[in-house]
């Protein structure tokens, strides 16, 4: 995880170096605002508990407000299921893509 961006009361985190082997690599964000926190493109479901792991080392879970899906392919919405069943975080996703959600769970 490296810092693109920081001050008294906002910051933008990029998470990256999650994948293993083979997976498709993609970076994860984590934009932190007066303690409060959006999670863009959380990744798949391999990644989800080490994701998870360092959202927390950020924010406590609950403060986690929005989570952010920019399109459906697997490596950016596949792990929706865990972020919604773990977190109280509402979601949001282009209309065109709202279809596919279901298909992760």
């Amino acid at each position: 995880m490296f810092e693109l961006y920081q001050n008294e009361s906002h910051a933008n985190l990029c998470v990256n170096d999650l994948s293993l082997g083979h997976m498709v690599d993609a970076n994860q964000h984590i934009i932190l605002h007066n303690g409060k926190a959006i999670l863009l493109d959380p990744g798949g479901h391999k990644i989800f508990s080490r994701l998870f792991s360092q959202v927390a080392e950020q924010i406590p879970i609950k403060d986690l407000q929005y989570i952010f899906f920019s399109h459906q392919d697997p490596d950016i919405i596949a792990s929706a299921n865990g972020w919604l069943m773990t977190t109280e975080a509402d979601a949001f996703l282009p209309a065109l893509w709202i279809r596919f959600i279901t298909l992760f769970g």
